[in-house]
């Protein structure tokens, strides 16, 4: 009998590093399933609360690693009565949710709604790298062109935001990027907003939901990361 001596080599067809193992081995596991197909990275196990095919049912994911950015929406949960300006329709906080029967509306430029505020996190690591105040509204007739100064509370002072103006009849989604005002965990938690009418004088104006989107970032990779990558076994000759 002949015994083989040596090193027997193989590529991995997914990755195609070439792997060497000394024989009789002919076959080989490559890692690469373990590393991160966005940055390159190691990735640490992580087994999640539910099982991995809930979050893609059809599929069915084998690997579970950490990894990445994870968005979290935070929506209006109270209204503080600080000054009201526009007419309230519904139930508090009126903007919870969109097209729920609940809404402010106003047709004077200038007329204040002050103040919202949102969800608290449920973050506790992590850091806020992109914020958006997002809203929803439109104009309640046929002028167009109307819209709100938005203000935004960073735990301190009240910063200006920005102005939607709403060029179409129905409601819809806007937002302003709102990342060089809120920075910190403290200041999503403190996060507040309050909304002045602009646009065509005279004209109506609906506002029916307000919400914050955080995207939150842990260098260490901590957020869950679900792979599609499987370990891949490689024949070597």
């Amino acid at each position: 009998m002949t015994t083989k001596i040596g090193f027997a080599l193989g590529v991995c067809p997914v990755c195609g590093k070439t792997l060497r193992r000394p024989r009789p081995a002919d076959v080989a596991i490559c890692d690469c399933y373990v590393y991160c197909p966005l940055d390159g990275k190691k990735m640490e196990p992580y087994t999640p609360d539910l099982t991995p095919s809930t979050y893609e049912p059809n599929k069915g994911l084998d690997v579970v690693m950490w990894h990445g950015d994870t968005v979290e929406i935070l929506t209006v949960n109270a209204f503080v009565p600080e000054l009201i300006q526009w007419v309230q329709t519904g139930q508090e906080p009126y903007l919870h949710e969109a097209d729920d029967g609940n809404y402010i509306s106003a047709s004077i430029n200038g007329r204040t709604e002050k103040y919202f505020t949102f969800q608290k996190t449920e973050k506790t690591n992590e850091k806020p790298t992109r914020v958006k105040v997002q809203v929803y509204g439109g104009n309640s007739g046929t002028q167009l062109s109307n819209g709100v100064d938005v203000y935004i509370w960073d735990s301190s002072a009240w910063q200006f935001a920005g102005q939607l103006i709403w060029e179409s009849t129905g409601k819809s989604w806007k937002e302003l990027d709102i990342s060089q005002i809120i920075t910190t965990k403290l200041q999503v938690d403190a996060c507040r907003v309050y909304f002045v009418k602009q646009g065509v004088d005279s004209y109506g104006f609906d506002l029916d939901a307000a919400k914050l989107e955080v995207t939150w970032t842990q260098t260490d990779h901590a957020e869950p990361y679900y792979s599609k990558q499987k370990p891949v076994e490689v024949r070597l000759k």
